[in-house]
């Protein structure tokens, strides 16, 4: 223990993106979010747990994110259960601390409904915020070792901890946020070798979001650049051994559950989420073929697109395409992670785009993508370096309105209704009944400006571009 917090300590402490981590965590400390029905299955289960003994969640009717169960009737969230698995044994101490004095069952439950915008605060900082800064300065420290320059540092940083709609979802325990970290740390153990931890993680990534079973195949193909396809074997065959126990838990989970281990909660879903159109012929929620409406609208849509929420990732994708298309020889993990990358956001972006829901609900960018875009980060840093002058700037330009969404949205809600997001964000400062919104907009912006700018002192202005 002993030495593992020294060499914590030595990781923050040698950090050159520690003030960034820093100022990730505090703005998530300072603006709690509430992440809705979805936070609420998460938060149900949880209390279930702990009062009743089960996952069951039809004692707890705080959401409409429920599945019934076809083995005994019951609801249960209509979720994978990694997260609600993970944060158990923190939410019994909470519990216990918080119910001092023994209490009936139904005051417990009303409690716990009360608390649990709280519960959730303090468990996505334990247990998604704290973690996720902390693999991202594991990666800033792999790309100091490969000699890619602070300022590419400084820019991928920036955009895993504040650029990506994961990142708005680190303070709100649904899931999604999860999911993003326990990717992220995969991608690290990926790039370090570590194919049994790589495994492991990307099971629990899969525990935590459905959607990152998809992911699976990208992984698999990385491991395979990074050896040229000789001694691969071995790899993969650690990097399903790791991937053993949360597939031995998922199995378990809806097995007993849904009645069989690959019947996922979302086929049994709320029927107010499923389609009678003959269109979605598969559980009521995809359709076979892909909609291409859906497509643009995820890419290019001022409501979710990554055009207007992220349009760095765009500009990433597009310029790793052009170094490869350019250069013969490229460096494995260079190749390995803009596989990993643009191979998990294609996947993602083919399944999304034949989903009823594919626009998440109330969010503020492309939920179901959320996952794979911290990895373009990791690209953007590595392609930095080799950037034009002219594509730094668009980098950066296109970055600052990541940023800027980033902390619109901590200083408002994480709820962002349909229509465009930006207007969507405008009217709450226009209609606002007082000045909080702009109090907390101009408080959050303080801090990531300053922490940045005192971070990247040593090579500004001079190297900036």
């Amino acid at each position: 223990m002993l030495f593992s917090l020294r060499h914590l300590y030595r990781l923050v402490a040698t950090s050159p993106v520690k003030l960034l981590g820093l100022a990730f965590l505090l703005i998530l400390m300072l603006f709690p979010q509430d992440g809705g029905p979805n936070k609420n299955a998460r938060m149900a289960s949880l209390a279930a747990l702990i009062t009743d003994h089960s996952f069951a969640i039809t004692n707890y009717p705080w959401t409409e994110d429920w599945a019934i169960s076809p083995t005994n009737g019951q609801k249960y969230a209509n979720k994978p259960p990694g997260p609600v698995i993970l944060a158990f044994p923190a939410y019994i101490l909470i519990d216990r601390l918080a119910f001092l004095n023994p209490a009936s069952t139904e005051a417990r439950r009303r409690q716990l409904f009360l608390d649990r915008n709280t519960y959730s605060h303090v468990l996505s900082l334990l247990l998604q915020a704290l973690p996720y800064a902390l693999v991202t300065l594991l990666i800033a420290k792999w790309l100091k070792e490969q000699h890619v320059p602070d300022v590419a540092i400084h820019f991928g940083t920036l955009t895993i901890l504040f650029g990506t709609t994961a990142a708005l979802f680190m303070n709100s325990y649904f899931g999604h946020g999860m999911a993003a970290l326990f990717v992220l740390a995969a991608t690290y153990s990926l790039l370090r070798r570590q194919y049994t931890a790589c495994g492991f993680l990307l099971g629990w990534a899969a525990l935590s979001d459905y959607g990152a079973v998809l992911l699976i195949v990208p992984f698999m193909l990385s491991v395979i650049i990074q050896f040229g396809g000789q001694g691969s074997f071995k790899a993969l065959r650690r990097l399903v051994a790791g991937a053993l126990l949360p597939a031995l838990i998922w199995c378990a989970y809806h097995w007993v559950i849904f009645g069989h281990p690959l019947a996922i909660a979302s086929r049994f879903s709320n029927p107010v989420f499923l389609h009678t159109s003959a269109r979605y012929t598969v559980w009521g929620l995809f359709s076979p073929a892909i909609n291409f409406g859906f497509l643009r609208a995820l890419l290019f849509g001022s409501e979710r697109g990554l055009l207007f929420t992220q349009p760095w990732v765009l500009v990433t994708s597009i310029l790793s395409l052009a170094f490869l298309a350019k250069k013969k020889q490229v460096h494995k993990d260079f190749l390995a992670l803009v596989v990993l990358a643009l191979g998990g956001l294609g996947v993602l972006l083919f399944v999304n785009s034949s989903f009823s829901g594919w626009h998440g609900g109330f969010t503020p960018g492309p939920r179901y993508l959320s996952s794979i875009l911290p990895v373009f980060g990791i690209v953007a840093s590595l392609a930095y370096a080799k950037a034009s002058r002219f594509v730094r700037g668009m980098l950066w330009l296109t970055l600052l309105i990541s940023l800027f969404l980033f902390i619109t949205v901590y200083a408002t809600t994480i709820l962002a209704q349909s229509g465009s997001v930006w207007l969507f964000y405008w009217n709450i400062f226009k209609d606002a009944s007082s000045i909080k919104p702009v109090v907390n907009l101009i408080t959050a912006a303080a801090i990531l400006i300053s922490f940045s700018l005192s971070s990247m002192k040593k090579f500004l202005p001079t190297h900036f571009f």
